[in-house]
């Protein structure tokens, strides 16, 4: 979604029009939680919520010309809040839920509404989270809040039971293939399908696999698994053969992979390239993969790591694990 853009993602217009009949009804309340995977349009769909309750042209969506539009996109509109993780910080810190009970005291300048988004909700430190469930339990007249999270399950069960929960993980496949499809008009349907499944059935993410050639690097990179798992080739030849590629990417997609070779759920493996893996699904050792996965953690914060190791060294260091999984694999099978 680009920064003047001012309706949600396709995918998202059940949950949109949910929102909007809240609106209509009265009854938008004081408080939401939108929660979603990552790829999902989360920032889009709470951005979108905002400029559409500060909008002065009380439609569904914002008008995109009003004052209050041009002073969002502008991003200076005296009725607006975006708290986030400080650039030094690892987290939100209780000062800037203070601020904003700070903003919340002023009345509206447009005597609309005093709207604050916080993104990543989950990120919020046990103070500031404390201090947040004091705002709620009081909230402030024509104030409304936005959290907005990946991950829920890591909010006070306190803040969550004070907040409207809109979930937007659940969407309807065709919409978000299509909205994929336009994104790639060069590419066939069966390969739209392939990277909607590759990103998880998150579209953005996928769009950002494919910017990333990660689909490509996965073609590349499971006959590699396989050969190694079956004793064909050695770990430090899969090296030789991936190349360049990042490490990191390698690590999250061998992860990937095997956890989808654990749980059976592998259908985002082009069966092409997949087949002679998946044919050792049966007799692979759990425990050995679930190993597998411990190391190829530790790879991965290695290379993202202050101080690293070379990438070639790294790479050796994973596939080495990978070869050790399922070489005990061999001796059990």
């Amino acid at each position: 979604m680009k920064p003047g853009d001012t309706s949600p993602y396709p995918w998202q217009s059940s949950a949109w029009a949910q929102l909007t009949r809240a609106r209509r009804q009265g009854r938008l309340g004081h408080a939401w939680l939108v929660s979603g995977r990552p790829g999902m349009g989360k920032s889009a769909f709470t951005t979108a919520l905002a400029r559409a309750v500060l909008c002065e042209s009380d439609g569904d969506t914002a008008c995109g010309t009003c004052r209050s539009c041009l002073l969002m996109a502008a991003g200076s509109h005296p009725d607006f809040c975006a708290v986030g993780i400080p650039e030094d910080r690892s987290g939100i810190l209780i000062d800037q839920i203070r601020e904003l009970n700070d903003f919340f005291t002023l009345s509206a300048h447009y005597g609309r509404a005093k709207l604050a988004l916080i993104s990543p909700a989950e990120a919020m430190n046990r103070a500031a989270a404390n201090a947040l469930l004091k705002l709620l339990e009081e909230p402030p007249p024509l104030g409304l809040l936005i959290l907005e999270t990946a991950r829920p399950d890591l909010l006070l069960p306190t803040l969550r039971s004070r907040c409207q929960h809109l979930s937007l993980d659940a969407i309807a496949d065709a919409e978000a293939l299509a909205w994929l499809a336009t994104q790639m008009p060069a590419a066939t349907p069966e390969a739209v399908e392939a990277l909607f499944l590759l990103g998880g059935r998150a579209p953005l993410a996928a769009l950002t696999a494919q910017e990333q050639g990660l689909p490509a690097l996965l073609a590349k990179l499971v006959p590699q698994m396989a050969g190694v798992a079956r004793g064909r080739i050695h770990a430090v030849q899969a090296v030789q053969i991936l190349g360049e590629a990042q490490i990191v990417a390698v690590v999250d997609l061998m992860q990937r992979v095997v956890h989808g070779l654990v749980t059976g759920e592998a259908d985002f493996i082009p069966e092409r390239e997949a087949a002679d893996l998946l044919a050792l699904r049966d007799v692979l050792d759990s425990s050995s993969l679930f190993g597998f996965l411990a190391d190829a953690v530790e790879v991965k914060r290695l290379a993202t790591a202050a101080a690293t190791l070379r990438q070639a060294d790294l790479s050796e260091m994973l596939w080495l694990a990978w070869m050790k999984a399922t070489r005990t694999r061999r001796r059990r099978a």
